[in-house]
């Protein structure tokens, strides 16, 4: 019988060695091509930022064709002036909606058990430390009491 046990904890461990080993292959095959597709994705945001840079360019080129180039470029500053202004109004009335002070994400009977759970954990770790600032006084007064006690103390005081 402890053969058949021995032999089911044994495959039962090596199954579950196989399904780690396989999870965690999976895992990095999947990291490594979210950081791939990251780098990709970088590429592309510094590649946009360029692209817009052009295209800016080239929108003030062709005004410039119709309009005096410094009336040209004037135009497209107070374009892209009141494009970041309407972009500031627009993210300071979203920052508005935020509340001060952060909310507990978890509320109700599940943030009390695990207050309460916590609490637990403080009082057993203020004994556990209790328990283990006794021991060096537990072991001075057996050391004190094997090495002679206050007759002890008392020959010492008179050899001083």
């Amino acid at each position: 019988m402890l053969n058949g046990f021995r032999r089911a904890v044994i495959d039962a461990r090596t199954e579950g060695q196989a399904l780690a080993q396989a999870t965690a292959d999976d895992l990095k095959q999947q990291g490594r091509h979210a950081a791939i597709g990251s780098g990709f994705g970088a590429g592309a945001a510094l590649l946009t930022i360029f692209a817009i840079g052009f295209l800016l360019a080239t929108i003030t080129y062709l005004l410039s064709l119709f309009l005096p180039t410094w009336l040209a470029l004037t135009i497209m500053t107070l374009a892209l002036f009141g494009a970041v202004a309407a972009l500031v109004f627009l993210a300071r009335s979203q920052f508005r909606k935020v509340p001060g002070v952060p909310q507990p994400a978890v509320r109700g009977p599940q943030r009390e058990r695990f207050a309460l759970a916590l609490r637990n954990l403080q009082s057993e770790a203020a004994l556990s430390a209790k328990a283990r600032a006794r021991v060096p006084v537990i072991t001075g007064a057996a050391g004190f009491v094997l090495g002679g006690g206050l007759r002890g103390l008392a020959r010492l005081r008179r050899r001083s």
